[in-house]
């Protein structure tokens, strides 16, 4: 929700909400949705998004079509349409050299 919401004001949280840190991993969401909402333009408007009908369906339609199409978690990349998940650079590497 935070990710989809700073979007929506103009801020790519990504790099920041998926790096990890054990400091940031004990915070509560309140905690996580004020500390980005402090690095908004318009927090107050960042906060009314995060708590939104909208931004939920759109994560839940995101879930959904994920689901459709066989993937459980992430990282999922498809070769020629055979998905490959989890973080494995190796065969990645072999993948790619394959297809050249």
């Amino acid at each position: 929700k935070i990710f989809e919401a700073g979007l929506q004001v103009g801020s790519n949280f990504g790099a920041e909400l998926y790096s990890t840190s054990p400091d940031m991993d004990k915070k509560s969401d309140k905690q996580l949705i004020d500390i980005f909402a402090a690095k908004t333009k318009n927090p107050s408007k960042f906060k009314t998004l995060v708590a939104s009908k909208a931004i939920a369906n759109k994560i839940n339609a995101q879930a959904k079509m994920a689901a459709s199409l066989g993937i459980s978690g992430t990282p999922k990349i498809f070769f020629n349409g055979k998905g490959v998940e989890g973080y494995n650079p190796n065969i990645y590497i072999m993948a790619i050299q394959k297809m050249k």
